[in-house]
């Protein structure tokens, strides 16, 4: 595929648009259309037979990978619908096909404050500092974290990581706004923040280290080609642990919808993308590895979002210092366990520490757990982790690590 690039392309932020007829208002690149295909099919042979078809058309490669098999094309929004379904018949070669997702980071901003008593309420709550008698983690767990960008150079960051990656600049330049892509510095903090450096708080696995992996543009926007370059970067790299702190971008519209309403979408739609997640799903169990998710923030079951269906992750909702669901929080049956998401307090770009809320921050506190885990218990497989960490689910009360841990004797 010559003149072709491995590489995710920058987003035209000018072609980001509301889906029509989507039941969740989602938002998607209308112009890409992205083809996932069977194992054996020959990608270059796919393209050129695919253009074929279509000669009046104008269908450019955007970008291809052979991790998971997937094209992206550039295509008339016009004509998208009827070009998606074309790849939809060649049913010998298509698995998937779906559109260009866009998603969003799962945080809240809340009050300003340093050397609060706040500061530390999490640690207690599920068990922190009871756990760090019998470790404080292990660097050869390594935590991927998935997220907008990272500021490195952070005194609480810049001993904690190896092998970074951008998987829009193809390079280990990672970086953070302070105004707009600050997210990944604070979801990193969480886990890994340095114990001891007289300086913040320590991460919940401050021996542990992570891989940070910037899986947005120079914008924040982050789609599902990214997510997925994301993960199998993570995979290659042998990360034990991948936390993913985003969920799909919604319209407001689904944050009004009805119970009854929310689980007719969730037993009726968005299948295909449903069975997407659920085969990169199993091959990161496969490849030894736990996926660490933020349910949402919209308030919604967790499960109408197709990311959110599979059993073979851990999914994050968030509770408050009354050990109540944050009023924010999705929820739902697919929610594996609850954790803090009020008033974390971690690391920003520029050497800052402040409180944010979210599920994007309860999904590192039970990352940096699961580290913490493994690294008392190297030997326990993914699903004997999801496992464990799901039967915490009572939809109000957190987890204890310090139990967690016990319990895996």
């Amino acid at each position: 595929m010559p003149n072709q690039s491995v590489r995710v392309h920058s987003i035209d932020t000018t072609k980001i648009k509301r889906i029509k007829n989507d039941p969740l208002g989602r938002y998607a690149v209308n112009d890409l259309i992205n083809i996932y295909l069977k194992e054996n099919t020959d990608i270059d042979e796919f393209v050129s037979d695919f253009q074929k078809k279509l000669p009046n058309d104008t269908i450019v490669v955007n970008y291809y990978a052979e991790a998971y098999k997937r094209i992206q094309f550039s295509v008339n929004e016009k004509r998208k619908e009827f070009i998606k379904n074309i790849a939809k018949a060649d049913t010998s070669a298509v698995k998937f096909v779906t559109n260009e997702w866009v998603f969003k980071k799962q945080q809240n901003t809340s009050d300003p404050g340093f050397n609060s008593v706040k500061n530390t309420w999490f640690y207690k709550k599920i068990g922190v500092f009871d756990a760090w008698q019998k470790t404080k983690g292990d660097p050869n767990i390594k935590i991927a974290v998935l997220d907008d960008g990272f500021d490195l150079k952070h005194i609480e960051l810049k001993n904690s990581y190896v092998t970074p990656w951008n998987v829009f600049d193809y390079s280990n330049n990672v970086y953070a706004r302070p105004e707009t892509q600050f997210h990944g510095t604070h979801v990193a903090g969480i886990i890994v923040a340095e114990a001891n450096n007289n300086f913040g708080i320590a991460g919940v696995a401050p021996e542990c280290k992570i891989i940070p992996v910037q899986i947005s543009n120079e914008s924040g926007i982050i789609t599902t080609s990214s997510l997925l370059d994301g993960i199998f970067y993570a995979l290659k790299n042998d990360a034990k642990v991948i936390n993913i702190s985003i969920a799909m971008s919604i319209g407001p519209q689904a944050r009004n919808l009805s119970l009854h309403d929310q689980k007719l979408i969730e037993k009726f739609s968005f299948h295909e993308e449903q069975e997407l997640w659920d085969e990169v799903f199993e091959i990161v169990q496969k490849e030894n590895a736990i996926i660490v998710q933020a349910a949402g923030n919209d308030g919604v079951i967790a499960s109408v979002d197709p990311m959110k269906r599979s059993e073979k992750t851990i999914i994050v909702g968030a509770t408050n210092e009354n050990d109540e669901r944050a009023y924010f929080s999705d929820k739902g049956d697919a929610v594996n366990v609850y954790a803090p998401g009020t008033d974390i307090y971690s690391t920003l770009p520029n050497n800052q520490m402040d409180y944010l809320d979210g599920t994007s921050m309860a999904s590192p506190i039970v990352a940096g757990c699961v580290g913490l885990v493994l690294s008392a218990h190297p030997d326990l497989s993914p699903k004997e982790v999801i496992a464990l960490f799901s039967k915490q689910n009572d939809q109000n009360i957190p987890f204890n690590v310090n139990d967690l841990i016990s319990k895996s004797l």
